[in-house]
């Protein structure tokens, strides 16, 4: 099950608490919270990505990569705060090659 990061105090909480993993075009910010057994996720796309419709595009394959990535490794991949920021790139990706950027990123980071 996945949550959101919804507030601002959240959002610094992982990041002045949290870890820092860079990957080719997404760094990836975690902690481990103790109290939940669910993941909370946060994304954030810089508007120097690109237009709204595409930061959005970007965004849905986010939340879906983790989707299928929690359903993956289910026992492994629970109880993290975690925000996911799109780097300054040209972003010409497609979904697939974003899903194994994070999937990359995590296992630097022995989340899963």
């Amino acid at each position: 099950m996945m949550e959101r990061l919804r507030s601002k105090k959240d959002f610094q909480l992982v990041f002045n608490e949290g870890k820092k993993i860079e990957g080719e075009i997404i760094k990836i910010y975690y902690r481990r919270s103790g109290e939940n057994r669910f993941n909370r996720i946060g994304i954030s796309v810089s508007s120097k990505v690109g237009k709204a419709v595409f930061r959005n595009k970007i965004k849905r394959w986010i939340r879906e990569s983790l989707r299928q990535i929690e359903k993956n490794y289910n026992k492994k991949f629970y109880g993290y705060d975690i925000v996911v920021s799109v780097k300054n790139n040209n972003l010409k990706h497609n979904f697939n090659y974003i899903k194994e950027s994070i999937v990359k990123s995590l296992k630097a980071a022995k989340i899963i």
